[in-house]
Parts: structure tokens; C-alpha cells; sequence
């Protein structure tokens, strides 16, 4: 019996990881308004950066992928990661204000008591946040 629940997680899995890679792929022919990436750097969604991803696939991955979030703003990208990694962990969220009563942190509840003490909203809007300021605002989460 417990061989036949593994095997249907490993089935579950897969399916999930061949969907995710499949949207992914299809993701390649959308036309987005962005930058070229550099030289020195591989596009996770190319064929060298699938190879890449696929390897390294593991349901910790498939965990913070399925919170991924966009950046508010160009100054947020430590908020939005952060924001992805709490709500991947077993953090108890606060309540979304947009959907009350669910918990679930967003780039807007995240600045808390705790994490105002570090830096304010107001501060990451004007210069961003340090790795180091990051580190102690997770840190204040737990």
C-alpha cells in the first residue's frame, strides 16, 4: 500500500513538472518588452537553461515556483523574493487584505512591525534593499 501512495506522488510529480516545463516552453515564443539577457548568462527558458532547470527540479522548486510573484516595483526585487519564499515555507501569513479572510503574504503585508524596524516600505521604493537587510528582515520572520 505504501509503495502504490509513492508511486502515485512520483506520478503526481512528474505530471506537474512535465506541465510546468511544457508552459515554460511555450513561454519562449511569447514576445515580452525586455532587455536582451547578457552574454555571460543563460535564459532559464532556452533549451541550455531548461537542461539546466530540469536538473536541479525538486519539489522545493516546484514549491517556490508556485508563489512566484512579479515585482511591484524595480526597487522590490528583495520584497517579491522574500514574499515567494514565505509563502513557500510553513510561515503563518497575515491576512490578504484583498481576500479576507485567506492569509497569504503579498508585497504589501509584508512590511510588519518587525520588518518596519529594519526598513520601510518607503525606503525600498526610493534605493532597494541590501542583501544584508533582506537577511535580518527574514530573519525577524523566523
Amino acid at each position: 500500500m505504501m509503495n502504490l501512495k509513492k508511486h502515485k506522488k512520483s506520478v503526481a510529480l512528474q505530471f506537474n513538472v512535465t506541465l510546468f516545463l511544457g508552459l515554460l516552453l511555450l513561454s519562449i515564443t511569447a514576445a515580452y518588452a525586455v532587455l536582451p539577457l547578457p552574454d555571460n548568462l543563460i535564459n532559464f527558458a532556452s533549451p541550455p537553461g531548461l537542461v539546466l532547470l530540469k536538473k536541479d527540479l525538486n519539489e522545493n522548486l516546484l514549491k517556490l515556483l508556485s508563489h512566484f510573484t512579479t515585482q511591484k516595483t524595480p526597487t522590490y526585487c528583495g520584497v517579491a523574493s522574500a514574499v515567494m519564499v514565505l509563502n513557500s515555507t510553513n510561515s503563518i501569513p497575515p491576512i490578504d487584505a484583498q481576500h479576507a479572510p485567506y492569509r497569504y503574504f503579498n508585497q504589501d503585508n509584508f512590511f510588519n512591525d518587525s520588518v518596519k524596524k529594519i526598513i520601510t516600505a518607503e525606503e525600498v521604493q526610493k534605493k532597494g534593499m541590501t542583501l544584508t537587510e533582506l537577511s535580518q528582515v527574514m530573519q525577524s520572520y523566523g
